[in-house]
């Protein structure tokens, strides 16, 4: 107990007081004396000594004082080592000690819920802040109190598969704010034992924004997408860097007569779609200078070898981190054969004028 062996006589007296770390001592002598002075205290006097190793150890003593028969007042008692409930106690504080901060850190909303009803034991402020509920008006209450929970199944489910040494639980949930607010999120459960009272310790990840967002871009891309196919207009994608046809519509295939597998991965000048290459250079100046080009004419050859007359139109876009430019051409072919019949039937009318004044 004091770090003696039983076996070898002590060379001198031991003075108890000296066992006592110098830092404890003055602390535990002010103890020794209130109980030599018979203040009374229900719980035992606990404190550290000093092994002859340098090692430190907890001792108990129960014990009252007595007047022994020569008059002298002394304690009369049990003294017991309690080192490994002491490093016990020191671990379970500091493991709720390390709990309780990764709790309140958190950066996610974190709830503490007793298993067996769904009452509320704790939550942390970023609960407070993104749920709505004062942390001290919901102490206590259910998960079903305040109907949190939009599907109950998920809450079935999450109860169901919640046992002792398993990997934490993660669902994508929808959760009410006191609000009524349907909060989107990542719900990671783990099943844990406070007091030996089953618990879940849940931390939420409000992901509302992101699946807004991910809504808006889905909806933007299927009007994209929509406005891709069914434009009358030839519509081609491509790769800003290189020229390649990252994607043709419809009307680009019934018009130039490429199909997709054979467009894709190609550019306009393998294909020889440009009559001149000054009016390709026009268009790429153009998207160098102002990131889009608007009635850019130019003349371009169908796989058949047919000439049209187009006016393009175009900007840049962003594809998966790809720069890309999205061009539309637009056939004004039978404009240009109207423009020219009158221009012809102009000239005819002026000819005929002319004539007529001569004769």
């Amino acid at each position: 107990m004091f770090g003696l062996d039983p076996k070898l006589p002590l060379q001198q007296r031991i003075d108890y007081i000296e066992l006592i770390p110098e830092k404890d001592r003055a602390n535990v002598l002010q103890l020794f004396q209130q109980v030599l002075s018979g203040t009374p205290n229900p719980e035992p006097l606990r404190h550290r000594i000093r092994w002859p190793d340098g090692s430190l150890h907890w001792l108990e003593i129960s014990g009252r004082p007595q007047i022994d028969s020569d008059g002298h007042k002394r304690v009369f008692g049990v003294i017991r080592d309690i080192t490994e409930q002491q490093q016990r106690a020191s671990a379970l504080s500091q493991s709720e000690r390390r709990f309780s901060s990764l709790f309140h850190m958190s950066p996610d909303a974190a709830l503490l819920i007793r298993l067996a009803d769904s009452s509320i034991i704790e939550a942390n402020q970023h609960f407070e802040n993104l749920f709505g509920w004062n942390v001290a008006d919901i102490k206590g209450k259910t998960t079903l109190e305040l109907q949190i929970w939009c599907d109950l199944r998920q809450r079935d489910e999450l109860r169901r598969t919640a046992l002792p040494d398993q990997d934490p639980i993660i669902q994508e949930v929808q959760l009410n704010s006191r609000d009524g607010r349907q909060l989107h999120g990542v719900l990671r459960s783990q099943y844990i034992e406070i007091d030996n009272e089953a618990c879940l310790f849940s931390t939420f990840l409000d992901t509302t924004e992101r699946k807004k967002a991910e809504a808006a871009l889905r909806a933007s891309e299927e009007k994209f997408a929509k406005a891709f196919r069914q434009t009358p207009d030839a519509v081609v994608i491509t790769d800003k860097c290189n020229g390649t046809f990252v994607d043709i519509n419809p009307a680009f295939e019934q018009r130039f007569g490429w199909n997709k597998d054979e467009a894709i991965g190609r550019t306009s000048l393998e294909l020889g779609i440009w009559k001149s290459s000054a009016e390709r250079q026009q268009l790429l100046d153009a998207m160098q200078r102002d990131g889009s080009c608007q009635n850019l004419p130019a003349e371009l050859f169908s796989r058949s070898g047919q000439l049209s007359h187009n006016l393009i139109f175009g900007g840049e876009i962003e594809l998966a981190g790809r720069p890309c430019l999205v061009l539309t051409v637009r056939d004004v072919s039978h404009e240009r054969e109207q423009e020219q019949a009158l221009r012809d039937s102009q000239e005819r009318l002026s000819l005929a004028l002319d004539s007529a004044s001569l004769g």
